[in-house]
């Protein structure tokens, strides 16, 4: 590699590591494309200072844009490990990568993160919060209880519907970025996992959803900010 490649590689990575170093504006083209929400939410992480005391996220809600203060919201500490994750620390850090959130503000039962821009938590008077995407789809959800635990939602996952007049069962794909159906069985009395086709969808799924068990892969923004994600360089 040349030395300019590996200078320019040095200088990506100690961006990574010391986001307060450098700040890379958001120019007038990136804000009108699709790589705007993405731009918008770097821009965010590197303009944060340390803060070793205090509020985490003060930098943030002293913004000017009040966008940059709504970002912020707590939610629950504890989080739900999905298959293939061996602690709540390795979710947390999966999280940074995927969603391109950051952590602050560590309680007892609560924890703060900055999302990604356009997405909110809905504040329903009844039943379980959920984390919406700028698309208007759910990619989380947490119930009241004092000690409740944030669940990640897959991509896609196998569903069944019953139908009304005779309640055969029919398995389906589901997949909730596209809210589409990508497969399904035929109407059966048997339900669950005792539907005769249960083992042709499931192969069906390994094949063509390989990852759908992980709740931080399928996902077109999941997939684009883990490729983008830039590991610290190591001599």
């Amino acid at each position: 590699m040349s030395k300019s490649g590996k200078s320019k590689r040095a200088r990506l990575a100690a961006e990574r590591l010391f986001p307060e170093l450098e700040v890379t504006p958001v120019s007038a083209e990136a804000g009108a494309g699709s790589e705007a929400p993405f731009e918008r939410d770097r821009q965010r992480i590197s303009l944060r200072p340390e803060r070793p005391f205090g509020d985490d996220f003060a930098w943030l809600k002293e913004s000017d844009d009040e966008d940059d203060a709504a970002s912020i919201v707590t939610l629950p500490r504890g989080i739900e490990v999905p298959t293939g994750y061996d602690s709540v620390d390795h979710v947390r850090e999966a999280l940074r990568r995927a969603w391109r959130i950051e952590w602050g503000n560590f309680e007892a039962n609560t924890v703060d993160i900055s999302l990604p821009y356009g997405w909110t938590v809905n504040s329903p008077k009844e039943g379980p919060f959920n984390i919406i995407d700028r698309s208007g789809v759910p990619r989380a959800t947490y119930d009241r209880s004092p000690h409740a635990k944030l669940h990640l939602l897959t991509c896609c996952w196998l569903d069944q519907e019953l139908h009304p007049n005779d309640g055969y069962c029919r398995l389906v794909v589901r997949d909730r970025e596209s809210s589409s159906i990508l497969e399904s069985s035929c109407w059966t009395p048997e339900t669950g996992k005792d539907h005769p086709e249960w083992s042709r969808m499931q192969a069906w799924m390994d094949q063509h959803c390989p990852h759908y068990e992980d709740p931080l892969r399928g996902w077109e923004d999941c997939e684009e900010n883990n490729d983008r994600w830039l590991d610290p360089i190591e001599d």
